[in-house]
């Protein structure tokens, strides 16, 4: 499960968190993703709340690690 990072753009905020290519994004601020359009609902509804902090959970190979986004 989850959506898998193909790129990460220098310099932005998923790059400045710490997302890599080949992440897999299994959790966006509590709530589990498990496809491409979970995630981007999920984006829409955090962008729709203006939250200042945004926590990320994601599969590095056998590892789980988790990233917050200020």
């Amino acid at each position: 499960m989850g959506v898998v990072a193909d790129s990460v753009t220098e310099g932005s905020w998923a790059a400045l968190s710490g997302l890599n290519v080949g992440d897999a994004l299994v959790s966006l601020d509590g709530k589990p993703i498990a496809t491409l359009a979970d995630a981007k609902a999920q984006l829409e509804a955090v962008h729709d709340k203006k939250t200042t902090n945004l926590e990320l959970v994601v599969r590095r190979g056998v590892q789980f690690v988790y990233l917050e986004i200020e």
